[in-house]
């Protein structure tokens, strides 16, 4: 197993989720990590701040002490985790009856853990989820995990054997140009890597480019 690049912020964030259960379908996951986030406004949990700050629409941008100070009710702790997942809306959450790919969820937790043997293992017994991407509204596909950049929070994480996973997953056949949907728009691996600030920060951005190109 590598070692993993895991930002203050997005530490932060982990442990806010900590106690959440990742078995729950996805309404009642989406549902217990809103009650979470409510409940770490409250209690000015400091992942609740990353949180909002990033995904709430009214609240973008906004400092730890202006989010403390602003009410914010268990509508907008399900409106910030909608968007966290790339849907608009809680009604859009409620009416889409989603299910995930266990299978690629699976591979996307091998990535973030740098376990390369046990990706590889998954690529090769079930090859269409090189491609395949999220069942979530953003579409994100492995390369874009990859990127670390407009996906759940907890999961933008740098293992030190990151570019080595991405070399594995161009030769499984992962299309770089591939587009997830994500701050209004849709943008490649590529893309969203040039403006993540952890693989950065993790000292691989310009190789992680090069590769993703």
């Amino acid at each position: 197993m590598s070692d993993i690049y895991i930002s203050e912020e997005v530490a932060s964030v982990i442990d806010l989720y900590k106690e959440v259960n990742s078995a729950l379908n996805v309404l009642q996951f989406l549902s217990e990590k809103a009650e979470i986030l409510h409940h770490g406004h409250q209690t000015k949990h400091p992942g609740a701040v990353i949180e909002i700050t990033c995904w709430h629409p009214g609240l973008i941008g906004k400092p730890a002490r202006q989010i403390f100070d602003t009410p914010f009710s268990e509508d907008d702790a399900k409106l910030t985790i909608s968007r966290i997942h790339g849907f608009l809306n809680w009604e859009e959450v409620i009416n889409s009856n989603l299910y995930l790919n266990n299978r690629f969820e699976l591979a996307v937790d091998n990535l973030l853990r740098g376990d390369i043997n046990t990706l590889e293992h998954v690529l090769t017994e079930s090859p269409e989820i090189v491609n395949l991407a999220s069942n979530y509204p953003h579409h994100a596909t492995l390369l874009h995990y990859c990127a670390s950049n407009g996906l759940e929070t907890e999961r933008q994480v740098v293992p030190d054997n990151l570019l080595e996973i991405v070399e594995l997953l161009i030769e499984k056949g992962a299309d770089k140009k591939a587009k997830m949907k994500v701050y209004g728009g849709e943008h490649t691996p590529t893309e969203l890597a040039a403006t993540s600030s952890h693989p950065f920060k993790a000292g691989m951005s310009t190789q992680l480019i090069d590769k993703l190109k």
